[in-house]
């Protein structure tokens, strides 16, 4: 129990620290993502402040974190004798045949969300630019309007 105890405050302690850093690059990025707009679009209602439903998703997201990456893994490698494990599960140094484990198979669902959100952050980049630099086929004519009450 105090290994499964000191495991997750383990992945409590990375996964805040990295929620932390997230938000520090959310306040950071929301200031400059208003110069990447168009110059003719409305600035007044582009507001890309990190909020309370940020912070709660945020708070959420650590938790479902540290639990799935911090717990699994743990209760695996606690139901095993390690001695035992080491003993029956010879080094074998080339193409042997491995079983896909529960931490293999998180490793791989890690890596796959990163790239996700790797790509997915360059496409918003590049669609932010080509948007800045669209003509929105409307012709600057600047003119008045006078309104008068007098007939």
């Amino acid at each position: 129990m105090a290994m499964v105890r000191q495991m997750l405050t383990e992945s409590f302690v990375l996964a805040s620290l990295g929620a932390t850093l997230g938000l520090g690059v959310a306040f950071w990025t929301a200031r400059s993502l208003a110069a990447f707009l168009p110059p003719y679009a409305n600035r007044a209602s582009f507001d890309t402040r990190p909020d309370a439903v940020v912070f709660a998703f945020t708070l959420g997201l650590t938790i479902i974190t540290t639990l799935l990456f911090g717990l699994a893994p743990t209760l695996e490698a606690s139901k095993q004798d390690l001695v035992t494990a080491l003993k029956d599960n010879p080094v074998t140094f080339g193409r042997g045949r491995r079983k896909l484990s529960l931490r293999h198979a998180l490793v791989v669902t890690q890596v796959a969300l990163s790239m996700i959100a790797l790509v997915s952050a360059g496409l918003f980049v590049r669609s932010l630019r080509k948007a800045y630099n669209a003509d929105p086929g409307l012709t600057r004519i600047v003119f008045c309007l006078f309104l008068s009450t007098h007939f």
